[in-house]
């Protein structure tokens, strides 16, 4: 990991303090996905499964930067 940050010259202690507030950031984003996910199978508007389907966008996106950030871009 530290080849690819030498590469595009990231400081490890900048990385430091960016990663748990992404971590965080996932968790919060998961935990609204599960509560929309509920409300979403209650009710009949589509505005809460759009709301579904943009935490879920967020989601995957947050992912693939916590992906990047920890080195483990296998998947």
């Amino acid at each position: 990991m530290l080849d690819i940050l030498n590469l595009i010259h990231v400081d490890p202690a900048l990385l430091a303090k960016i990663f748990p507030i992404v971590v965080l950031s996932m968790g919060i984003l998961s935990g609204c996905a599960v509560i929309l996910k509920s409300v979403a199978k209650f009710t009949k508007t589509d505005a809460d499964d759009k709301a579904v389907g943009f935490v879920d966008k967020a989601i995957a996106i947050g992912q693939k930067v916590v992906d990047f950030l920890s080195g483990n871009i296998q998947h």
